[in-house]
């Protein structure tokens, strides 16, 4: 029976330490047992560690060399059904539903939750600069940390490799002057444009903005209340300085307190 791949990259990025004081790359270790205590207890998962960079992150950021996932896997004679992107810097649930037996086989994503002003632009910039003012309901924007899809999809991908290739220059500054995403936008536009069926599962399955929405706290109300995999993006800071935490004090402490 081909097995269901989670896909993580564990990569240290030393240019990475200079730009970002959060940076610290022994958090996706931690991310990385989480999933893989997870997997352990599911039928036919795998957990698949991409650890080295395919390009320098200066020619394609490292979310984007993603993309290469059925490539890789084909590399390495992996046999698979169906592969799931998600973030190594996030913690998953041991109790968390397992998300291959509920895509119907379709492209599976969740919609994007929180500042819909950086969604809209992203729509916005990214249409208007790389794909001849095309358009998509915002509500249908989803989020790039969390997506299962299968061989059939496979050109879909070639698609977005290809397209990178041919735009790079133009995409590497979008990306450092609008700031409103690295492959997400991208990977939204390939999609949305192939009219391929897509299928989206709810919140749970990529908890992003818990301050926007309330949830974080040291009460851990969000991963006591919700068995799903928590993204630790958009915490609070001022002038420098984690106003709540940041990424690697979450991730450490949610592990802690559902593992241990």
């Amino acid at each position: 029976m081909s097995k269901n791949i989670i896909l993580l990259q564990v990569v240290d990025i030393p240019s990475m330490r200079k730009s970002r004081k959060d940076y610290n790359p022994d958090v996706f270790k931690i991310g990385a047992k989480s999933y893989q205590n997870w997997a352990a207890n599911q039928d036919n998962v795998e957990v698949f560690v991409l650890d080295e960079l395919l390009y320098p992150v200066e020619d394609m950021k490292i979310t984007v060399q993603r993309y290469h996932a059925m490539d890789v896997l084909d590399a390495n004679g992996i046999d698979y059904d169906q592969v799931c992107f998600t973030d190594a810097d996030a913690i998953i649930h041991p109790d968390c539903p397992n998300f291959f037996e509920l895509t119907d086989h379709k492209y599976t994503v969740t919609n994007t939750f929180g500042s819909m002003d950086w969604v809209c632009r992203s729509i916005e910039n990214w249409g208007h600069h790389l794909f001849g003012d095309y358009r998509f309901p915002f509500h249908q924007y989803f989020n790039g940390g969390f997506q299962v899809f299968n061989k059939s999809h496979k050109h879909l991908h070639e698609k977005l490799i290809e397209f990178y290739w041919e735009h790079k220059d133009q995409i590497l500054w979008l990306q450092d002057n609008y700031h409103v995403g690295g492959d997400q936008p991208l990977v939204n536009y390939i999609i949305h444009q192939s009219g391929v069926e897509k299928k989206y599962l709810p919140y749970e399955f990529c908890m992003t903005d818990l301050v926007r929405s309330e949830l974080l706290g040291e009460d851990m109300l969000f991963a006591n209340q919700y068995k799903g995999i928590y993204q630790f993006n958009c915490l609070p800071s001022q002038n420098g300085r984690a106003l709540m935490g940041d990424v690697n004090y979450w991730v450490t402490k949610t592990y802690n307190h559902l593992y241990k």
